[in-house]
């Protein structure tokens, strides 16, 4: 377990179990082993890059309990849902973060994206904990607030105004 630890990177350690694999068992069984450990990449992946980053800089990169509600929330695309309506719920559910709006600076519009669509509104709410927005409408994943707000301004050549709520 150590010897998995110390790898760079989870890729790494299975490439590791995946050699050991081959040499222990026949290659048939290490076929049918295999894929079933690489469905957990992903996930593992995931799991292991936050704890070194978390080991490197002494804090978690996202809140995991709010990037799955946040991937349920984009899966579900719930048009009916307002942004702020969101950004409220997740305020409430989880400590420690804060709701910040961005608006036009000059104009009425200002231009987003909403479950992978551009779009136009008078105003755009999300929740940020930490360095990052969790913001369903815009992604399935969290995104750091910098780059979030990047793209927003490019999408706003005109300027947006942000103020935290």
């Amino acid at each position: 377990m150590n010897a998995f630890l110390q790898r760079e990177t989870y890729s790494q350690a299975l490439e590791g179990v995946r050699g050991s694999l081959f040499t222990k068992v026949g290659q048939e069984t290490a076929a049918a082993v295999v894929p079933a450990v690489e469905r957990e990449v992903v996930y593992a992946e995931y799991a292991f890059e936050e704890r070194m980053v978390a080991q490197e800089f002494g804090a978690a990169v996202w809140d995991r309990k709010i990037a799955e509600e946040l991937s349920r929330f984009n899966k579900l695309a719930n048009i009916r849902l307002d942004c702020s309506d969101i950004a409220s719920s997740f305020n409430q559910t989880f400590n420690g973060g804060y709701i910040m709006e961005i608006t036009p600076k000059t104009g009425r519009w200002l231009n987003g994206i909403e479950y992978g669509a551009k779009s136009s509104f008078q105003y755009h709410q999300v929740f940020v904990k930490g360095k990052y927005v969790y913001d369903p409408m815009y992604s399935s994943s969290p995104i750091k607030t910098s780059d979030f707000i990047k793209a927003y301004q490019s999408m706003n050549p005109t300027g947006i105004k942000i103020l935290r709520h």
